[in-house]
């Protein structure tokens, strides 16, 4: 027993020591003056323990050194268009010797030992099955699709065919609203020799968009024949200021009078947003 002032100790204490075999004495309760007591051994309680004000566990839990092999942690991810997102990753895998990589996987389940139930299982190949119903509040997306739609209704089937139909819908709105870039008949056409005739292309760009890098394409057609006559690029690396035109003379070598034809252009350029603008022309013409 310790009672009173003791040599090492800063407050009178009341406490129990126990001899070590080796020689020396270890506490197994102290109780300070001020009134704090502490136990330094291993203790078991059979009845309830009451606490009458705050308890608080000076000695935490100390972390894993490493959780293998799995670890969880904030992370901070620079997109391709420098926009900056905060992720909380999930890794599974630190791959040692002797660990089949095919083996790791990542699993969400409930339910005590014996009575697990699956809620969400990835595997090492990027394989995610949900083990009961899936709800989507949210929009979903599908990219990277590696082979045809399968053949049943499904989540993914779905979103491929919404994604399908809404590019088709962009590439027809932007057909119909696209005046930024017009492609139009200025003159002609008429004949030119007893074989030929001249037009000339007018390409302008809106009142508020510069088009860039324009390229324009024609296609000669016989009418009579169905058959191609001549298909070639007539304009190549023009800018267009907003409000502008650029001017095309061309003469076309159709064949003996008479001979119909069907003359079509397509011109192409780049947007001020990069985004491609496009004019289209297509008239008739005989010699």
């Amino acid at each position: 027993m310790v009672l009173g002032g003791q040599s090492g100790r800063r407050t009178q204490v009341l406490g129990v020591q126990l001899a070590r075999d080796e020689g020396g004495l270890d506490d197994v309760t102290t109780v300070n003056a001020d009134g704090t007591g502490r136990v330094d051994i291993d203790a078991s309680v059979a009845g309830d323990i009451r606490a009458g004000g705050p308890v608080r566990l000076h000695t935490p839990v100390p972390a894993p050194q490493a959780a293998a092999p799995w670890s969880l942690y904030r992370a901070s991810l620079t997109r391709p268009d420098k926009t900056v997102v905060e992720q909380l990753r999930l890794e599974v895998g630190e791959v040692k010797s002797g660990v089949n990589p095919g083996a790791l996987e990542l699993l969400v389940a409930k339910g005590g030992i014996g009575a697990e139930q699956d809620l969400l299982r990835v595997d090492a190949g990027t394989t995610v099955t949900v083990g009961g119903s899936l709800t989507v509040e949210g929009f979903s997306t599908v990219t990277g699709f590696p082979g045809p739609l399968p053949a049943g209704t499904t989540l993914s089937s779905l979103a491929a065919q919404e994604a399908q139909l809404l590019a088709v819908a962009q590439v027809l709105l932007t057909q119909l609203t696209n005046t930024d870039l017009r492609a139009t008949l200025h003159a002609g056409p008429a004949p030119s020799g007893s074989t030929a005739v001249s037009y000339t292309l007018r390409l302008a760009s809106s009142a508020t968009t510069t088009v860039t890098s324009v390229a324009a394409y024609e296609t000669v057609v016989n009418v009579s024949t169905s058959t191609l006559i001549s298909s070639q690029f007539i304009a190549q690396g023009i800018d267009l200021p907003a409000a502008s035109t650029h001017d095309v003379a061309r003469t076309v070598t159709l064949g003996p009078h008479p001979t119909p034809a069907s003359i079509a252009v397509m011109a192409i350029g780049v947007g001020q947003d990069g985004q491609p603008r496009i004019g289209t022309l297509q008239f008739p013409a005989s010699t």
